[in-house]
């Protein structure tokens, strides 16, 4: 494999990672561990919406700019047991190579009602720390929900970067206002 493939590869790995939701520290080590395990000492650099591999000598790099998706932390696992894989040697750079486009071309989404539905609960989760009461569950559930579905329509009908999520945390801050309004009545 030359070094210009395994830049490749390891490039693409970490786009997917960034697109999938992954942390930029993750993203770096898990690319610069594929490269060493493919033989390429590589020095990787995530920003919000770009990967950039080079070898460790500086003679050869690739930029990838990176669109954010939705998160994905199911094709965020699946790479990191990938990659855990190859560095362990128990799979070889070609089952690597395959196994990463089967889940490139196979990316697993979810239903808009149940990530909207999910958002909702998830946003009950601090409140279990404040021992909240019945009201505030509800208020916040709302607020997680309403919040995502403001995002979710913003992102279908909008090109602007950051659109969705300004308008999506502007609803929640909206929504948060109103319920903190609701509660102390």
């Amino acid at each position: 494999m030359t070094n210009d493939e395994i830049i490749n590869i390891a490039s693409e790995t970490g786009r997917l990672l960034l697109i999938g939701g992954a942390e930029s520290f993750r993203t770096e080590d898990t690319v610069e561990r594929i490269g060493n395990a493919l033989g390429l000492p590589l020095t990787c650099y995530v920003t919000l919406t770009a990967v950039m591999v080079s070898e460790k000598n500086g003679s050869k790099a690739k930029v990838i700019k990176a669109k954010p998706g939705a998160f994905n932390l199911r094709t965020v696992d699946e790479i990191n047991t990938l990659s855990r894989a190859l560095t362990d040697k128990k799979i070889s750079d070609v089952e690597f190579i395959a196994q990463l486009n089967q889940i490139k071309h196979h990316i697993i989404d979810y239903p808009s009602f149940l990530k909207i539905i999910s958002a909702g609960l998830v946003s009950m989760a601090p409140m279990l720390v404040a021992k909240a009461t019945f009201l505030e569950y509800v208020l916040m559930f709302v607020t997680g929900l309403l919040g995502y579905l403001a995002y979710y329509l913003t992102a279908k009908r909008s090109t602007t970067p950051y659109a969705p999520e300004f308008i999506g945390g502007f609803a929640i801050g909206i929504f948060a206002i109103l319920g903190t309004l609701i509660n102390s009545h």
